[in-house]
């Protein structure tokens, strides 16, 4: 542990014998290889027969930790925490079921089978992994990785099963909003979760590990439920490109590699893993992707705690956790990136697994080359962040070990590790799938336009334009008609729109956005203060990991987690003031995917803080979680519901809700223009209404800007419920977006209706 003065301990001589690494008991021979040969017998009974909510249930618990778990068994060391091994055996066990599908896809069509991905190939393939793993057991206990020393007392059982209630109220909470029930129980579970957070961070110190663990877990499964569990659709942005691609794999029963490079579509996390779970489960594909993917990403604050907690006492490492909790892109966004749960998972077990102290030096990197390699497959952003994390962080450990005067030992991220982990991003996104066409044009923008930085108008002011440059601005309807115009008559001229002689006569008007938030003092107060939290917490970022980096100078296995979070500092600040690099990997996104380093400096910190006097401790503590739960409040809607707003966690009104929330209707009539649409043929869908047609397929001609002035004569013209209904356009032109008022009347006058559900038309 590091002590909270100003050294760390300097490094052994050389000469001197190393202190040995944790010595674990050794592995059991004991009965529990009759035991998952009876859970392996009852596996394939329910896939066959699963026809109750329980066998479900039981496969899918079965495929996410049990061939994992076989595996890792094998392996000679483990971690010292059981929810560090549970993820392992999670994540390795994913990954399995990633790797299988893929063989079969690639080699049984050979053999005559057009269609792997069904059931009985799959039963087969997942049978001879588990009998395999056996076998190659002789005789330990094939679930030793998992349990030894795991034996649940009657505590544990009591807060496993308090902490298993709040995400199913939550789930519970939105099934009643969705079904317009209100939204009571819904704001409940995030206050009760906020109170739950902030009870741990108060007596941290006085509570088991595991406990704290558990509550870490099923307040961030309960959030992250709350917003994936709106609508009987998938809800969010790309999860309804994620969607589509998956739909494809499950309907044809095999994975192609895409001829296209269609990055959506080279992602087995997104593909394969999803298509396994349904087939072998009976588990509805909808609610894998609302219910699965974002309890399985609840597990990463978990592991930046962990993360932490080796170094420091829990409520400073609690700190660490907590900060990425309370982002509004966290408890918002992230659930509509399904590939990216995936890929943060692995990303945390690479951070948490390299600086093990309970693993030897090669198994810390075998941990690092794996993790690597599950990215590559599962979410290509998270897997260049990570190579360059790890690219950058072995420059700057080179760069010390060459200028610093103490003795160094060996790297765990070495350039041989290096070199390893990055071979499979390149090899599957490159050569494989040939889906790395983002990171060209990335490059192209990059030798054209050049970084972008601090985008904006000229005429805010730099703070502004800092502090605002990863959100999309806003603009007014007369503007927004301006760039659309132009736009269209430079990217889009085979576009032919009516003339203006008519359009002329049918401007845009704005539109109030539905559930606005309303004026007061005390929200704009509320308001004011979420901001600075916000920023301050960013400059506690920056301070911190610098700080960590200068009192671990003298120890190199501390001084290499600091080179990482260096990297990762440096990379995150890059795509905060860069448009061009951003829209490969916001900011917002990096500064998740940074929390597992982030939380070592912020411990270091939090840590210093908590050990002066009672006084200073308790008042440093009173202003530390004041912050956190300021910042959970404006960032999880309660403080725009509070000020009379529509959060769409918490209500069935607001803008969030009108982009997002699918209804029946919206999903039939875009089948029909999926279905209908003429080859060459234009179609023209607001934000909202695209990401319905993504749903079934990314169509060729889909146009997202909805105004009388570029709308063409001969192109279909879908309007969702929002459209419809609520009267409510939002289109986007490259960084600005607008919200009006839907073009009814013009539609009207020049199209006719060729198909309509009441709520939905679609105009031609």
């Amino acid at each position: 542990m590091i002590t909270t003065t100003a050294r760390a301990a300097r490094e052994p001589d050389p000469g001197q014998v190393a202190p040995p690494i944790l010595q674990l008991p050794a592995p059991r021979k004991g009965p529990s290889v009759a035991f998952v040969t009876t859970l392996l017998l009852l596996f394939n009974i329910f896939s066959l027969y699963r026809g109750t909510l329980a066998g479900r249930l039981y496969v899918l618990g079965f495929l996410l930790l049990v061939p994992g778990a076989l595996l890792l068994s094998l392996v000679p060391a483990r971690p010292k925490e059981l929810s560090v091994r549970v993820a392992w055996a999670l994540g390795t066990s994913l990954l399995i079921l990633m790797l299988l599908g893929l063989i079969e896809s690639l080699v049984l069509p050979v053999l005559g089978i057009t269609a792997p991905l069904r059931t009985a190939p799959l039963l087969v393939g997942v049978d001879l992994v588990v009998l395999l793993a056996l076998v190659a057991g002789r005789g330990r206990d094939p679930l030793d990785f998992l349990l030894r020393g795991a034996t649940p007392s009657t505590r544990d059982l009591l807060v496993a099963t308090g902490a298993a209630l709040l995400p199913v109220a939550a789930v519970a909470g939105a099934e009643r909003l969705n079904n317009a029930r209100g939204g009571s129980l819904t704001v409940a579970v995030m206050v009760v979760g906020a109170m739950l957070l902030l009870g741990v961070l108060i007596g941290a110190d006085r509570v088991q590990a595991r406990t704290v663990s558990l509550t870490l877990f099923a307040t961030t499964a309960s959030f992250l439920l709350l917003s994936s569990m709106r609508s009987t659709h998938p809800y969010g942005y790309d999860i309804q490109s994620e969607f589509q691609v998956f739909s494809s794999t499950l309907q044809t029963g095999v994975w192609h590699i895409p001829a296209n490079g269609n990055a959506y579509a080279s992602m087995l996390s997104i593909t394969i893993l999803p298509t396994v779970l349904s087939i072998l489960s009976g588990t509805s594909s909808i609610y894998l992707f609302k219910f699965f993917y974002p309890v399985v990403f609840a597990i990463f604050p978990v592991l930046i705690y962990v993360t932490a907690a080796r170094l420091f006492p829990r409520r400073p490492a609690f700190v660490g956790a907590t900060v990425v909790i309370v982002q509004g892109l966290f408890v918002a966004d992230i659930t509509g990136l399904a590939r990216q749960e995936i890929g943060l998972l692995y990303f945390g077990l690479l951070v948490v697994s390299a600086f093990d102290p309970a693993l030897s030096h090669r198994w810390r990197q075998a941990g690092v080359v794996l993790s690597m390699s599950a990215m590559a497959v599962s979410h290509y952003s998270s897997a260049y962040f990570a190579t360059i994390v790890l690219v950058g962080g072995y420059i700057l450990a080179l760069a010390s070990r060459l200028i610093t005067r103490y003795r160094t030992r060996p790297l765990v991220i070495s350039g041989p590790v290096v070199a390893l982990g990055i071979l499979p991003v390149v090899l599957w996104n490159v050569v494989i799938t040939r889906s790395a066409g983002n990171i060209s044009n990335v490059v192209g923008n990059l030798a054209t336009r050049g970084l972008g930085l601090l985008p904006g108008t000229t005429s805010q002011s730099l703070v502004h334009r800092f502090l605002n440059a990863i959100l999309t601005p806003q603009v007014g309807v007369r503007s927004f008609v301006a760039l659309a115009i132009a736009h269209y008559r430079k990217a889009a001229p085979f576009i032919h729109p009516y003339p203006s002689n008519l359009t002329s006569h049918y401007p845009v008007h704005p539109v109030a956005v539905s559930g606005a938030v309303a004026s007061g003092e005390l929200v704009h107060l509320f308001g004011n203060a979420g901001t600075i939290g916000a920023e301050l917490l960013l400059l506690l970022i920056v301070l911190s990991v610098l700080t960590f980096a200068w009192r671990t100078r003298e120890n190199s296995a501390l001084r290499e987690v600091a080179t990482l979070a260096l990297a990762c500092l440096a990379l995150v600040g890059i795509l905060r003031v860069s448009s061009t690099l951003s829209s490969l990997y916001d900011a917002s996104r990096g500064l998740v995917q940074a929390a597992p380093l982030f939380s070592v400096g912020i411990a270091l910190v939090c840590s210093w803080m908590f050990s002066r006097s009672k006084v200073v401790a308790t008042s440093l503590l009173a202003i530390t979680s004041a912050v956190l739960m300021l910042l959970l409040f404006t960032n999880s809607g309660l403080l725009d519901l509070a000020s009379g707003g529509a959060p769409d966690t918490f209500t069935n009104r607001g803008e969030a809700y009108q982009r997002y929330y699918i209804t029946d209707a919206d999903i039939a009539s875009a089948q029909w223009v999926v279905d209908h649409q003429r080859p060459g043929q234009v179609v023209y869908a607001d934000v909202y209404a695209a990401l319905q047609i993504w749903e079934f397929n990314h169509i060729n001609g889909l146009e997202t800007t909805v105004i009388p002035q570029v709308i063409e004569p001969e192109a279909l013209v879908y309007a969702s419920s929002t459209n419809i209904v609520d009267g409510t356009t939002r289109s986007l032109i490259g960084n600005d977006f607008s919200i009006y008022t839907f073009p009814r009347a013009f539609l009207d006058n020049v199209k006719d209706v060729v198909f309509t559900t009441g709520d939905t038309e679609v105009f031609q």
